[in-house]
């Protein structure tokens, strides 16, 4: 299922010895998960074409995403955009590492501004664009379903 993705994630200052940014917390993973899945149904029904997604874990509160969870993010995302729509803002996946630096709310923004891009591409392009195939094959997520054409 479709969540609005969060788009405008910014760091504030201390006030008061508390933060009053954003934290990436698990909802938020766990939000691009679904859309990137939602995207990635969306988009092989949008364009006619079929390719394949890394698989991605739902964070729970115990077991939050390690380097290689936020990797499948990116590379699914990047296989998104070679496959269906290339979003002219987006700049490309990067390579996280274990031990090593986090994404920032610039990543985050990259990240989620580009399910943005896709989200609203794949619900602007006409129709008329495709000729159906026939088949009556279906794909869905996460209880979306989706006629292929």
């Amino acid at each position: 299922m479709w969540q609005t993705p969060k788009t405008d994630w910014e760091i504030k200052p201390y006030v008061n010895g508390l933060y009053q940014g954003d934290w990436f917390n698990i909802e938020d993973y766990n939000r691009i998960i679904g859309n990137l899945r939602y995207l990635h149904a969306a988009g092989q029904n949008v364009y006619a074409v079929a390719f394949e997604i890394l698989g991605m874990i739902t964070a729970v509160r115990n077991v939050f995403p390690k380097a290689a969870d936020i990797n499948a993010l990116e590379d699914n995302l990047y296989a998104l955009t070679q496959n269906t729509y290339d979003p002219p803002d987006y700049t490309g996946k990067k390579t996280w590492s274990g031990g090593g630096a986090t994404p920032t709310v610039d990543d985050l923004n990259r990240i989620e501004q580009a399910c943005a891009d896709l989200y609203a591409n794949f619900n602007e392009t006409p129709l008329e664009l495709f000729v159906p195939s026939g088949a009556d094959t279906l794909l869905t997520t996460d209880g979306n379903t989706f006629m292929v054409r």
